[in-house]
């Protein structure tokens, strides 16, 4: 608005424009805050990326370190006791010489024993290079049965050793199968010595059968059995479930995290059903052909 007096000019304000001038005043400096968080935030992220991408590559040299190690390692221990299982194979089958009865008794202890070691030696180097990505399935051609057998003659010896009742069922026709044999060998070699060592007394049996072009492998066993709050557990790397009744049996707690995780390499599963004080009952599912995977798919 305009107005004039005595010559003079004066220009009057006008509220509205006052009003909205102050909030464009206000939505600027706001802009300008918000301009300037943004701004921080961006290179706060920038910094936390940074920062985890450098924690990244230092866990996976962290991994790799240890994969190598552990490689190392194995392969140091596994020499001489692979010496050892040799000799003392020799002197049970009377090499040079005929053992006495007694003799063979302490032999075939020492046997069993550099054997259970080298199972463990074992299931910590393939935890490793499931963890460091660097297990992969390799195929062959192979039975059910040969493969049922080979983990029934390791575990055998063990569970007669405590006066247990071993009993394997196989199918009565031999079924190929393609798979990785060693992964698979292993799976049911850790199932049947987990039986093993957990069963006091009583059976451990093994039964087999094809389904469906899948092998379904059920390990049941009249040991002590497994509470409801440790099976949601059992299957996590280095957990040992605690009994009451029985002193907890040694191990490195890789077992059946192991036995799992190649399990799924191979396409197949591994469930339990357990309850305290009437034994469990492990079913591995594997197909007869396993499929090709990489080994970060593996990582489960």
């Amino acid at each position: 608005m305009t107005a004039t007096s005595s010559g003079s000019t004066i220009v009057a304000s006008d509220p509205v424009l006052d009003a909205s001038a102050r909030r464009i005043n206000r939505l600027e400096s706001q802009v300008a805050a918000l301009e300037q968080l943004l701004d921080v935030t961006e290179r706060t992220v920038t910094e936390q990326s940074d920062r985890l991408e450098v924690a990244r590559e230092e866990a996976e040299q962290a991994n790799q370190a240890k994969a190598d190690f552990l490689a190392t390692m194995s392969h140091e221990l596994r020499t001489p006791l692979n010496a050892m299982i040799g000799y003392t194979d020799l002197w049970i089958m009377g090499l040079p010489e005929k053992l006495t009865a007694s003799m063979t008794t302490q032999v075939e202890r020492v046997r069993l024993s550099a054997k259970h070691l080298l199972q463990l030696i074992e299931e910590i180097l393939t935890f490793s290079r499931i963890e460091a990505a660097q297990e992969t399935v390799e195929p062959i051609d192979t039975s059910v049965a040969e493969l049922v057998q080979a983990a029934a003659a390791v575990a055998e010896p063990l569970a007669l050793a405590k006066g247990l009742h071993f009993t394997v069922n196989l199918p009565k026709q031999n079924i190929g199968m393609f798979t990785d044999a060693r992964k698979c060998r292993q799976t049911l070699i850790n199932l049947l010595t987990n039986a093993v060592k957990f069963t006091a007394r009583g059976t451990v049996h093994l039964e087999v059968e094809v389904i469906d072009s899948t092998m379904v492998a059920v390990v049941t066993d009249t040991g002590e059995g497994i509470s409801e709050e440790n099976l949601a557990q059992i299957f996590e790397p280095f957990f040992q479930a605690t009994h009451t009744n029985i002193d907890r049996p040694g191990g490195t707690g890789l077992g059946l995290p192991v036995s799992r995780r190649l399990a799924a390499m191979l396409g197949g599963d591994l469930t339990v059903t357990s309850a305290l004080g009437s034994g469990s009952a492990f079913t591995l599912r594997l197909p007869l052909r396993a499929p090709t995977v990489t080994p970060t798919e593996a990582s489960v």
